[in-house]
């Protein structure tokens, strides 16, 4: 089954295995998303201190965001706006400015609470009280305890930049807000609580005011339309009409607050109201962050773009604007931006922080090498500037660990997010969100080292600190079920994986909508639990849903867009509905070269499952194709001992192994092999993996013992890593009874089988396609010990298995019946054999077309029915055909190849055509034997149609064997004497007594000289006794 990625997990998939074996776990890459971390692996820092959750991204980013200032509402009311609003700070200071410059005067009173040293406490919050308005009285005073009374007048550009300033100053008031803040409907509650206190003095009230703030933001959009008529005709000369003309309009919109903006440009020269235009390039760029912070990048990176042509230098604008082209993956754009603002600004801050986000640009576009740079760049900057032991050098050495983590030096990974960890422990405390994410960040390493109960443990730490401080219905708390959900599903353990999946996406529909790219993370996790249980039309539901809201909300031209196209496309392949699944991972491939590049570590996924659709296909060389792009990139990008670099190599193993080259089929899957175990280690699920991969080869080239060694060195992994109740150990103890059915040791393979069943007949495994596989080598293995009824009870209940989970037109289904055709032909019911024969060569034209080898696999059966049935005509027309499709798309020397040329050859030999029969027995390994060998084949494969009734076509084997022993060099008269007895049985059988009685006698003179037990010389006399006296 294939492995899909959980944005990002990935979930390495396994792959089918032949009809006589269990899937054996080769690699299908797709994507999932892997929520890592408390904030879904994101930690965006704007400012200093302040710590706010970003729940879509896979990177840490530093923003320096100066003021923490909060987005304007575009539609739905300022009340639903603030319910929305994590940064209660920012919505404080900004409220505060409007309502001076509408109202005027305001004072914020602030108390010293007893025991607390002077200056301002977070203790009490802030008590309002409202002054009235006095006509120009634009002041706040602050009361600061000891530092006496400071004053700032609103209006004068210095005194409102420290009124910002202290507000800022203000120590842990944004911490301890945000604890009230328990989940984020609770920011409403708590802003309406504030004003209520502003009405004390009656002036308004609450409702009044976010009433007439709300008018003001509506009339917004039509505000601008007449300040850009109204900058385009500020010369001197036509100065006072533009005023004129502005003031007319928007008198006409009846705006008091805007109304006072105009009225001060009035008493301004030109240079102040471009200015105060700076004012519209703010509620642009208030727009553009609210709209940033609801995934609605195209429409932000609109607004920040009219942002900046107010205030082309704004440093936050510009920061915006370079997060916006990330999120919309035009990752060029976005590290111009980035390099540009360090090249022109000297602030430690700012370059630390742009640093760090070219660090995160760098990593999703898979550059880890460029990430790790700027990163460790951001590092040095902030130990200089912080110190050691703050929460910023915490979360960078958390962004270099993830980078580690993405090229799978878990070592490495674990070092720098256990340095994280330390510090913030230390700084912030055992129970804080942030410690949490580090508990969570390590689990993940320990999830895809295949440690799961390290995981488990790491994951259950964030768990508790998040459900204690954040409450259990926070998005933080929900990140933390969906990871535990992951270990689940590893584990196999699907019901609990499903359980865990469902209580994440309950809380994020709850506190974040139906339509956020966090609830499409738990629609994907929950799709791909259906997916490994083999419940397709669930998972294709699940991931249907996922990609809706990606679309609505991400856009379709997005890398997490694309994730769910390839996951799609992989249930279309495993659903056999090839072109669909082509034509989905197309569509995921086409938006990963396009935001990605053409040399990311995704594209390279999709074209490796491109190759694995071309496989299943039997398009050999379109697969091998695509897989050397996708090495190509691995190779280039991530280097050539990296595990995807690894599952590349294992896909080249898998197409030559089809391809009946089991030594280039080795060749690679030793590559990948020894990459897993240098980089994973001997202990891991991709090791154990790679063992039963090259078990399976050389259980196929029939050497059993070598096929036992890895099969059994992947069993004691899989028992140890995944336990053994875990379907791939079951896959596992499956295999190794097919060795065991190989060796004729039915005993043995009965009690592996055994084995595989009581772990798989379990619980949702009773119905999955592992257990379908299982009963059908079960079956083959009653069909090879003579118990057809055995056997065709256990094909029959693979195939309603098959049935069930696949579908009536699905390839297993058609290899169902193949296999069911063939028990009838073993019981020589050939018209029975010829009518399942029928039934998959239908099913498999429809869904592979008339040029795979498994179509041509059911022509060869059915031309070995009619050839049965004595037709020999049409068994020639149905190999014909097989042959023509083989040649098209296998090497002459492949054994279906050969196979099918030896049965063509024979059957021209049956029909006495023997210089056509040795044209196509020239065309295998017949043309290496001896003329000796020849004979001896010729006269043992006549032997064999004799004791299946075909006495006249027998004679034609024993003819031209007789021929070619003449040209041997070491006749026998042991061989002479076998094949002048098989002809005069033949005669003898066919009533022919006149030519079968010399051939008795000739076989019995040349017995004087052949040495005893060369040949049964009494079982001679005997037939030639019994032919005499008919």
């Amino acid at each position: 089954m294939r492995k899909l990625t959980i944005l990002l997990i990935l979930i390495y998939a396994t792959s089918v295995g032949q009809v006589s074996k269990q899937p054996v776990d080769s690699s299908k890459k797709t994507e999932i998303n892997r929520t890592q971390g408390n904030n879904n692996t994101t930690t965006v820092i704007q400012g200093d201190n302040n710590i706010v959750g970003d729940n879509n991204n896979t990177q840490v980013t530093l923003d320096n965001k100066k003021d923490n200032t909060v987005s304007t509402p575009k539609s739905g009311g300022f009340r639903e706006w603030i319910s929305k609003t994590n940064n209660l700070l920012g919505l404080l200071v900004s409220i505060a400015t409007l309502i001076v410059m509408l109202w005027g005067g305001i004072k914020f009173l602030k108390k010293k609470p007893k025991g607390q040293e002077a200056g301002p406490s977070s203790g009490n919050l802030i008590k309002h009280g409202i002054s009235g308005t006095h006509g120009n009285n634009n002041t706040i005073t602050i009361i600061q305890g000891e530092d006496g009374i400071k004053k700032y007048n609103l209006h004068n550009e210095k005194d409102a930049q420290k009124f910002l300033e202290y507000i800022r100053s203000l120590p842990n008031l944004n911490d301890k807000i945000k604890q009230l803040l328990k989940y984020d409907k609770a920011t409403l509650d708590i802003v309406t609580k504030i004003y209520d206190k502003i009405t004390d003095e009656g002036v308004f009230s609450s409702d009044k005011f976010f009433e007439r703030y709300e008018k003001i933001i509506i009339e917004n959009d039509k505000l601008k339309v007449v300040l850009e008529e109204f900058k385009k005709r500020t010369t001197d000369a036509d100065f006072t009409k533009a005023l004129e003309e502005a003031n007319k309009k928007l008198e006409e919109y009846d705006n008091d607050g805007y109304q006072k903006v105009l009225g001060d440009y009035r008493t301004k020269k030109e240079d102040k109201i471009r200015e105060e235009l700076k004012e519209v390039a703010q509620a642009s760029y208030l727009q553009a962050q609210n709209s940033h912070n609801n995934y609605n990048n195209l429409v932000a990176l609109s607004q920040i773009s009219k942002a900046l042509e107010y205030d082309s230098e704004n440093i936050d604008y510009l920061f915006l604007k370079a997060q916006i082209y990330s999120d919309i993956a035009n990752y060029d754009e976005s590290l111009a931006l980035y390099l540009n603002l360090i090249t022109y600004n000297t602030n430690d801050t700012l370059k630390s922080s742009a640093y760090n986000n070219i660090g995160a640009v760098y990593d999703e576009k898979g550059d880890y090498d460029q990430a790790l740079e700027y990163y460790r760049k951001g590092l040095a900057i902030e130990e200089k500037v912080l110190g050691t032991d703050h929460p910023n050098i915490a979360n960078t050495y958390s962004n270099i660990g993830l980078v580690y983590h993405e090229k799978d030096d878990y070592d490495q990974a674990l070092e720098y997010y256990r340095k994280g960890l330390a510090i913030n422990e230390k700084v912030l405390g055992k129970d804080h969100p942030s410690t949490a994410t580090s508990y969570n960040s390590i689990g993940v390493v320990y999830d895809d080292k295949g440690d799961y109960d390290q995981a488990m443990e790491y994951y259950r730490k964030g768990l508790a600190i998040e459900e204690k401080v954040l409450g259990k219905d926070h998005p933080s708390t929900a990140t933390s079920f969906s990871n535990i959900g992951l270990v689940y599903c590893n584990k196999g353990e699907y019901d609990q994986a499903l359980e865990y999946f469902r209580k994440g996406l309950a809380i994020q529909e709850q506190v974040l909508g139906k339509d956020h790219p966090c609830t499409a993370i738990l629609y994907c996790n929950i799709g791909s639990v259906y997916y490994d249980k083999g419940e397709y039309d669930q998972a294709m539901e699940y991931f249907r849903k996922g990609l809706a809201i990606n679309e609505k909300v991400l856009g379709k031209d997005h890398p997490s867009t694309a994730i769910l196209y390839c996951n799609i496309g992989s249930v279309f392949c495993d659903k056999g509905e090839y072109d669909q699944a082509i034509e989905y991972y197309r569509k995921g491939l086409t938006i990963q070269e396009k935001a990605l590049g053409k040399e990311h570590p995704n594209t390279a996924t999709s074209y490796n499952n491109i190759g694995l659709v071309y496989k299943e296909k039997g398009d050999y060389t379109k697969a091998l194709e695509y897989h050397r792009k996708a090495l190509a990139i691995y190779e280039k990008v991530l280097g050539k001992g990296h595990p995807s670099t690894a599952t590349s190599y294992k896909n080249f193993g898998l197409v030559y192994k089809e391809k009946g080259d089991y030594v280039k089929a080795l060749e690679y899957y030793d590559k990948a092999l020894a990459i897993y175990e240098k980089v994973l280690g001997t202990e891991h699920p991709l090791t154990a993996t790679s063992y039963n991969n090259i078990g399976e080869v050389y259980s196929d080239k029939g050497d059993y013992d070598q096929a036992l060694e890895y099969y059994h060195k992947g069993l004691a992994i899989r028992e140890k890593v995944l336990g053994t109740q875990h379907p791939s150990t079951a896959n596992t103890f499956s295999n190794i009874g097919v060795v065991y059915k190989g060796k004729g040791d039915c005993d043995k393979a009965l009690e592996y089988f055994g084995k595989a069943s009581a772990i798989l007949e379990k619980g949702s495994n009773k119905e999955h396609s592992s257990t379908a596989n299982l009963y059908i080598n079960i079956g083959l293995l009653y069909h090879e010990m003579g118990d057809y009824d055995k056997g065709l009870e256990y094909y029959c209940k693979a195939l309603a298995i098959q049935e069930k989970v696949f579908g009536a037109e699905h390839s297993t289904i058609a290899t169902s019946y193949n296999i069911i055709g063939g028990m009838y032909d073993t019981k020589h019911d050939y018209d029975k054999a010829l009518e399942y024969y029928g039934k998959a060569l239908a099913i498999q034209e429809k869904v592979f077309g008339t040029e795979h080898s498994t179509t041509a696999n059911s022509y060869s059966n059915i031309g070995g029915m009619y050839d049965a049935k004595h037709d020999y005509d049409k068994a020639l027309e149905y190999y014909s055909i097989a042959l023509a499709i083989l040649e098209k798309i296998f090497e002459k020397d492949h054994p279906s190849t050969i196979i099918t040329n030896e049965n063509i050859g024979l059957l021209f030999i049956t029909k006495g055509d023997k210089e056509n029969g040795l044209s196509y027995m020239e065309k295998t390994h017949f043309s290496e034997l001896s003329a000796y060998k020849k004979s001896e084949y010729l006269n043992s494969y006549g032997l064999f149609i004799f004791e299946n009734s075909k006495c006249k076509e027998a004679l034609n084997f024993y003819q031209l064997a007789l021929e070619l022993l003449e040209k041997s060099n070491t006749p026998t008269d042991a061989m002479w004497a076998n094949i002048y007895q098989n002809m005069a049985n033949a005669y003898s059988y066919n009533g022919q007594k006149d030519k079968a009685i010399p051939l008795f006698e000739k076989a019995l003179l040349l017995c004087k000289d052949v040495k005893e037990g060369e040949i049964d010389i009494e079982e001679i006399k005997k037939n030639y006794e019994e032919c005499k006296s008919k």
